[in-house]
């Protein structure tokens, strides 16, 4: 869908190689489901957050998730998620 807007889109088949395509090439917003294998979204998130690549420090990462509880977004905001 975000192909018919022109959007160039990356996608990644886990949380580890999410952040690992990140390291390697700058995106505008990065959107992460809260669960994927090998490593879920909100410890990629912190992983980007903290890491020595300065645009990841500020680059808005945006929960994308089934679980809409109370909990689950309080920490996706903790994580450092949009």
């Amino acid at each position: 869908m975000l192909e018919a807007f022109g959007i160039k889109i990356t996608l990644a088949d886990n949380g580890q190689e999410a952040v690992e395509f990140a390291n390697k090439d700058t995106f505008d917003c990065i959107l992460l489901d809260i669960q994927m294998p090998v490593m879920d979204g909100l410890t990629a998130t912190k992983n980007l957050h903290n890491s020595s690549v300065e645009y990841l420090k500020t680059v808005p990462i945006i929960a994308m998730t089934a679980h809409a509880m109370q909990e689950d977004i309080k920490k996706s905001m903790e994580a450092g998620m949009q």
